[in-house]
């Protein structure tokens, strides 16, 4: 049984097998250090005459873990091609020895600021600078607009649109620490601000996203896509042995980490 994590990802579970009360064990995956090209990202190659331009903060897809949102990212970025938008990723700087985009996952362009990653996040965050406007200016023509994917929401004067995958911060902000708290509040008073639209994935999420202070005709739910790499039963076999699975299991491919209230899970899982 699957439940929870990064839907869609195309990397293999790791890490050992728990028991539980119940009869059920829980198999905690990770993304691999190393992450090779999902099999499923397949360049895209725009043809003339997309009207609509979209530059998205992509730069999540360089950290040690990408997560959900990572995940989230790599399947919106292949998508809009098909919808007839033309899709530019904004990177921070990177160095010689780091991942190319399509190793990450991703199959549209990317363009990176000077600054890298902490830098660039502060500077967004503290300063509101370096805008992004002339950095998704290029021969076709300007974005007509700047999506941020994640709490790194970058300066710009166009339209805005704010992915909110949650306000756990708020929730619950001994889940976080001192630092994280203070800029996921910043991020929210940036969006509730110059947000002109916001996205979140489920009605729960508009509406924490209300009660925080947000204008609820500027928000949509769209539910996260899920996009999953079929296994064989040679493949599941495998799995089992190599993790001495004898019993029904969960496999869950997110982070173990207090927020994600496993306990809750698998509590229900034994009902």
């Amino acid at each position: 049984m699957l439940l929870g994590g990064p839907p869609g990802s195309c990397a293999a579970p790791s890490g050992p097998a728990s028991p539980r009360a119940g009869g059920a064990q829980l198999v905690v995956g990770a993304l691999p250090p190393e992450r090779p090209p999902c099999p499923c990202a397949r360049p895209i190659r725009y043809p003339w005459g997309m009207s609509v331009r979209v530059a998205l903060v992509v730069e999540q897809m360089w950290q040690p873990v990408p997560g959900g949102s990572g995940r989230y990212i790599v399947e919106v970025a292949s998508r809009l091609g098909e919808a007839g938008v033309r899709a530019l990723g904004i990177a921070a700087a990177h160095g010689r020895g780091e991942p190319a985009p399509a190793s990450v996952g991703l199959t549209i362009p990317v363009v990176n600021s000077r600054l890298p990653r902490r830098l660039l996040y502060a500077a967004w965050d503290r300063a509101g600078a370096p805008g992004v406007d002339r950095l998704v200016a290029g021969p076709s023509g300007e974005a007509d607009a700047v999506h941020a994917t994640t709490w790194a929401i970058p300066p710009t004067s166009k339209p805005l649109a704010v992915t909110v995958h949650d306000v756990a911060f708020v929730r619950d902000p001994a889940h976080f620490t001192r630092h994280g708290n203070a800029y996921f509040r910043r991020a929210l008073d940036k969006t509730r601000r110059r947000a002109g639209a916001v996205i979140v994935p489920s009605r729960a999420t508009a509406d924490d996203c209300v009660a925080a202070g947000l204008d609820a005709a500027r928000i949509t739910v769209i539910p996260h896509g899920l996009t999953h790499t079929p296994a064989s039963a040679d493949q599941v076999r495998a799995f089992q042995e190599a993790h001495s699975l004898t019993r029904p299991y969960i496999l869950w491919v997110g982070t173990r980490e207090p927020r994600k209230n496993l306990p809750t899970l698998l509590a229900a899982y034994e009902q």
